[in-house]
């Protein structure tokens, strides 16, 4: 009966249509966002559920941004983009929805990834050159650990 009740409730249908309106504003960035997948550093995935592009150009940029990130389908799409354009992607789901939930389309990563994200592109830039490395791990603070629904972990 409770559920019947809530449905009908003017502020939760409201907190639905809001719901909805952000989830459709976010995958229309994402969608528009792939064509700029090909000027990724690196993307970080969660190989069946995110993708997250990031650009970093010493020089260039003072902090890595968001290119572009995509969930499920759209996650798919920013991959074999990025395999196409021969952009390293990288397996780490634990940083691939840090970077989704924390981060936006055309902005600088949430500061509080950096350490992991600095390893991650050194990494790139290792085995661009020749060099052999493993992929590190990464440590990630407890407030940016998420799972694949978006809650916070712990």
């Amino acid at each position: 009966m409770r559920n019947r009740e809530d449905n009908g409730s003017p502020e939760v249908k409201s907190k639905l249509r809001q719901l909805q309106m952000q989830a459709s504003q976010r995958a229309a960035r994402e969608r528009g966002a792939l064509d700029d997948v090909g000027q990724a550093t690196a993307v970080i995935v969660n190989p069946a559920h995110f993708a997250v592009a990031l650009r970093y150009v010493p020089g260039q940029d003072d902090v890595p941004v968001m290119l572009a990130s995509g969930r499920d389908g759209l996650a798919f799409q920013v991959i074999e983009r990025a395999k196409s354009a021969h952009i390293p992607v990288l397996r780490l789901p634990p940083l691939a929805r840090a970077l989704y939930f924390t981060g936006d389309i055309g902005q600088p990563i949430h500061d509080g990834l950096f350490g992991a994200v600095a390893a991650v592109l050194a990494h790139v830039w290792r085995v661009e050159r020749g060099l052999q490395d493993d992929l590190p791990d990464i440590d990630l603070p407890p407030d940016l650990q998420f799972d694949g629904l978006g809650n916070r972990a712990g």
